[in-house]
């Protein structure tokens, strides 16, 4: 199975040797501190890996459903809406959660850019549990400013200082 073991990187002048966690792995620092760059580097590196950036853009989002039936995007939606029943009914972030899960179930890694956008915050602290609920074999590479998202992994977090 492809894990991202071990990256170094140069960030705003800086190298950085990150070696990572095969299962959880949570990237913190300001905004141009390069995460978003260490996730674009991930993804071009390795085979097995889907990037989820800006969850709340829908047309972005699109490209995860090119070539699945209705029927596949159907399951994908229920069993998404199993997972996140507190949610309520807010279409669009069941949306956004469908094509998260998607590629999640579809991928051995998957990088996750400021998944907090537009989730409550009660949801946000229990994030990453859902996700390895999901898929306990997929490793999680997230970049996030929430503190929420951190709740519980906080021996997962890569500090990138800008």
């Amino acid at each position: 199975m492809e894990r991202v073991e071990r990256i170094n990187i140069m960030l705003n002048g800086r190298t950085h040797d990150i070696t990572f966690n095969p299962e959880v792995n949570i990237i913190c620092g300001k905004n141009g501190s390069g995460k978003t760059e260490l996730l674009n580097l991930i993804f071009n590196e390795f085979e097995s890996v889907a990037i989820v950036h800006e969850i709340h853009s829908r047309v972005k989002a699109q490209e995860y459903f090119e070539g699945l039936d209705y029927k596949d995007k159907e399951k994908v939606l229920y069993y998404m809406s199993k997972k996140f029943q507190e949610l309520g009914q807010n279409c669009s972030v069941y949306y956004r959660l469908a094509v998260l899960i998607f590629a999640l179930l579809q991928s051995q890694i998957l990088l996750i850019d400021l998944p907090e956008i537009g989730l409550h915050i009660d949801i946000c602290e229990t994030f990453i549990k859902r996700l390895r609920e999901i898929n306990p074999n997929a490793q999680l590479i997230i970049a996030t400013h929430c503190p929420a998202i951190i709740t519980g992994w906080k021996d997962r977090v890569i500090c990138l200082d800008k």
